[in-house]
């Protein structure tokens, strides 16, 4: 193929993913974000994937949002108004280590009892690691697909050396695979924006 042939399939499907998404099915969507201290490098990559995430959003979409470290808050109930998520993140700190375990399966009892879209997921974004007391993966896992909600993994694993590399995507593939969601790693910043656009596709798409 011609490198000008190459170059417009690749317009044309960036196109396909940016497409307006009205029409489609409204969603009820848990954010669960790792404000442990292995995330401060990230935290840009983190912002720019939430924000991504609302601007793609639809009126009759409601959002929630989980924090968490050592410890996990509630740190924005379900809403439609995009911008107080926003200004939610906006008071988050990065600090001590990430217990991903429990703030899932706590996120995951918030989402059951309190959602009102058929299509209602967890959108977990994370280093993956550095949990000390790691909940066990099957117990979250299970909970996941006895609510029939999937979880979905965004990795920010640039800069980590390939063990931890390996060691966290274990853990997110594992999260993901088992309940019905899928895990992404964007390469870098420039990738962000392409993979919320895949994952919002996939779940309105999702059975």
């Amino acid at each position: 193929m011609r490198a000008s042939s190459k170059f417009a399939a690749l317009a044309l499907a960036f196109v396909a993913l940016a497409a307006p998404l009205a029409g489609q099915s409204p969603i009820s969507l848990g954010l669960v974000i790792d404000n442990s201290g292995a995330m401060r490098d990230q935290r840009k990559a983190m912002l720019d994937a939430v924000q991504t995430v609302l601007d793609l959003s639809n009126p009759p979409d409601e959002f929630f949002m989980f924090g968490f470290s050592d410890q996990v808050y509630l740190d924005q109930a379900f809403t439609s108004d995009t911008k107080k998520i926003g200004q939610a993140l906006d008071k988050t700190e990065s600090h001590s280590f990430a217990r991903i375990g429990k703030a899932l399966s706590q996120a995951l009892d918030y989402a059951k009892q309190h959602h009102k879209n058929t299509k209602t997921a967890l959108l977990l974004i994370a280093r993956g690691d550095d949990d000390p007391d790691r909940q066990n993966t099957n117990d979250v896992t299970r909970k996941a697909r006895e609510y029939g909600i999937p979880i979905y993994c965004v990795g920010l694993l640039q800069g980590e050396d390939s063990s931890l590399r390996k060691d966290a995507r274990q853990l997110l593939d594992a999260l993901a695979k088992d309940s019905g969601g899928t895990a992404y790693y964007p390469k870098g910043s420039g990738e962000i924006d392409q993979v919320i656009h895949l994952f919002i596709r996939q779940l309105r798409n999702a059975d």
